[in-house]
């Protein structure tokens, strides 16, 4: 009877030591997937009969370790032909391992093979007056912390591996802008980072109208942690950098012009040519016409109609974007055809002699071209024939017969 007794108890001992093994197992998991956390620890000695009082507590501090969670619901938004501003939530907060002190922000040309090229975000280190540094503004428009954080960051730390694969491009550069938070809210936040919180960078230097993939990855003072999945974004339009290249244009009848091109260089377009604007004016000081006039077309040619005769025009021809009207070409002159001449004006006569006539006219106002000759038609009154004379000059006399 005792002896069964005391096995009972034997066995309640050994459950009980079995269960608290489990549960410091357990704690010890929680501890490590804690890195550089600091833990009280005290020892308590088992043996069949029980337990012995606890240890006095000793603090130790778990290894530290990299961050273990990447950015989270990264999106790009545009904001110049330049620029582009990545904004992410931080890593859940239990993958953090420590404080984090910045991101590593990280961009390409989409669909490259080149590597990353990444710019250190830091965070400030310090809080003073429930804020963490001094914002202020630099001449680019980007909110920048005043601290020297990230001039202190040594370059070598920047140079890291992601899956077996160096993700340091050749320009690797460091910038002073610092993490700008913002809650739900709107307000600017600093410091510490929770899900509600958002962090945002601007990157710029880029080109224009260029699609651009950005990650994101952030570091504690062990090292960095992994990348965030890319997210891709497309800077703006911007007006055309180059003129519409190989600019004629030939008369297609006395009043009309028809002029051609082609689209300026892929390269220099910077955006989608929505429309082109040809520019045109008269070379001629007598046409009475405006200085200039414009028009805007769809294609690559168009009809310049409602000129005037004979006359010289000035025409250049400019692309635009969504952005604007870019550079034009170089002027280039042509003519409209030739037509007939505006009648001679002032025609007068006297009599010169029994069977003669002095006849004088002045010069049209409007030749529409080269002048050739001059003809006189005459009758005599009450005739309804004519006889026609061909001269070529302006003072004339003739003999009626």
């Amino acid at each position: 009877m005792d002896r069964n007794v005391s096995n009972r108890k034997r066995e309640a001992v050994r459950l009980r030591q079995q269960e608290r093994c489990r549960r410091l197992s357990d704690e010890q998991r929680k501890m490590a997937r804690r890195s550089n956390a600091a833990r009280m620890v005290r020892v308590i000695a088992v043996n069949s009969v029980g337990s012995s009082p606890p240890s006095e507590p000793l603090s130790v501090r778990t290894g530290g370790e990299a961050p273990s969670g990447a950015p989270r619901n990264l999106r790009g938004t545009p904001l110049t032909s330049r620029s582009v501003r990545v904004a992410w939530t931080p890593p859940p907060r239990d993958t953090w391992h420590g404080a984090l002190l910045g991101y590593y922000v990280g961009f390409k040309k989409a669909g490259s093979s080149e590597n990353y090229v990444f710019r250190t975000a830091s965070l400030p280190l310090t809080t003073t007056s429930g804020s963490s540094g001094k914002l202020s503004s630099d001449k680019s428009g980007h909110s920048t912390y005043l601290n020297d954080v990230t001039d202190k960051q040594d370059r070598s730390k920047n140079a890291f591996l992601s899956n077996g694969r160096d993700l340091i491009g050749k320009d690797v550069s460091r910038s002073a802008y610092s993490i700008r938070n913002i809650d739900d809210h709107g307000r600017k936040s600093f410091g510490g980072s929770d899900d509600g919180i958002i962090q945002e960078w601007v990157v710029d230097e880029l080109e224009k109208y260029s699609e651009y993939e950005f990650i994101v990855q952030a570091f504690n003072a062990i090292g960095p942690g992994p990348l965030s999945d890319p997210i891709t974004a497309i800077t703006l339009e911007d007006i055309p950098e180059a003129p519409p290249q190989k600019v004629t244009c030939s008369a297609l009848t006395p009043t009309s012009l028809q002029v051609s091109w082609s689209p300026p260089p892929s390269a220099l377009t910077h955006g989608h040519v929505t429309s082109y604007t040809l520019t045109y004016a008269p070379l001629d000081d007598h046409t009475g016409l405006p200085a200039s006039s414009s028009t805007s077309v769809q294609g690559t040619s168009a009809t310049l109609s409602g000129l005037h005769r004979y006359t010289n025009y000035s025409v250049r021809a400019a692309a635009a974007t969504r952005a604007g009207l870019g550079a034009a070409s170089a002027d280039i002159v042509c003519a409209t055809d030739m037509d007939v001449p505006q009648a001679p004006a002032g025609v007068k006569t006297v009599v010169s002699g029994p069977t003669s006539v002095w006849v004088a006219w002045a010069r049209p106002v409007r030749t529409h071209g080269p002048l050739t000759h001059y003809t006189v038609h005459y009758r005599v009154e009450g005739r309804t024939d004519s006889t026609t004379l061909q001269y070529t000059v302006s003072i004339f006399i003739f003999k009626a017969s």
